[in-house]
C-alpha cells in the first residue's frame, strides 16, 4: 500500500505533465519568443492540413531547428527554469 507522501508525489508529477491546449488565436504576442512560437504553431497547423510539399515541409523544419536551443545543464543555481509547451487545437 502506498504511503501518503508517495500518493502526493504521484499526484504532483501527474499535474506537472498535464498540458493545457490554447487556441493560437488567443495567444497574446508579447515578445519575439512568443511570436516565434506562434509562427511555428501555425506552420505545424498548415503541415497537418497538407499545405506543403515534402520538400517545402523539410525546409520549414530545417528553419525551425535553427531556433531550437539545446537543454541547459541542471547545475544552474539560484534560478528556476520554466518550459512552455504550446499545443494547438483547430476549431471549426
Amino acid at each position: 500500500m502506498a504511503s501518503e507522501s508517495e500518493a502526493v508525489q504521484t499526484q504532483t508529477q501527474s499535474q506537472e505533465t498535464t498540458t493545457r491546449e490554447v487556441s493560437v488565436l488567443d495567444v497574446e504576442v508579447t515578445n519575439e519568443n512568443v511570436a516565434l512560437n506562434v509562427m511555428v504553431a501555425l506552420l505545424n497547423m498548415a503541415q497537418r492540413r497538407g499545405v506543403y510539399t515534402m520538400q517545402e515541409s523539410a525546409k520549414a523544419w530545417e528553419c525551425v531547428q535553427k531556433f531550437m536551443r539545446p537543454a541547459q545543464s541542471s547545475d544552474v543555481t539560484g534560478s528556476e527554469q520554466q518550459n512552455v509547451t504550446m499545443n494547438v487545437s483547430e476549431s471549426k
